[in-house]
């Protein structure tokens, strides 16, 4: 019997078993999705001691509400677009400021790397007059 076509069962008849004592149990699967549906699977367990068992299974599938989430990426993207299209829109403008500015970055990185060659040379002339202070 394929009980995958039924949406609402009301009652399955199983074939006999023996009235032996033997323990059984029950399970009721599903092809739900779990990502979409929350549901716990009913089990039963009984023994075949009797001419007829009722047994109820309650299932009650309820489905999942979709997550909300934004990433992060999503709030900054809308300001980055909005501002290269603006940049884009008025490039006669923007890119003349942005030559200056690589330009002082540049001028600031030559006036470091100068101070730090300066202090070398400072500290290597300190060394020079130490070792002749000692010769003496």
């Amino acid at each position: 019997m394929n009980l995958d076509q039924f949406h609402y069962i009301d009652y399955i008849d199983f074939p006999p078993l023996e009235r032996n004592g033997e323990s059984y149990v029950l399970i009721l699967h599903s092809t739900l999705s779990r990502f979409q549906f929350d549901f716990t699977l009913p089990q039963v367990t009984f023994t075949s001691n009797g001419y007829h068992k009722h047994i109820t299974l309650t299932f009650n599938p309820t489905r999942k509400v979709p997550d909300q989430d934004v990433a992060q990426g999503s709030y900054i993207a809308l300001p980055l677009t909005l501002l290269l299209l603006l940049a884009a829109y008025n490039h006669e403008k923007v890119i003349p400021l942005l030559l200056q500015l690589v330009n002082r970055i540049q001028g600031v990185r030559s006036m470091s790397q100068v101070s730090a060659d300066n202090a070398a040379l400072d500290e290597a002339k300190r060394q020079a007059k130490r070792q002749k202070a000692r010769r003496t």
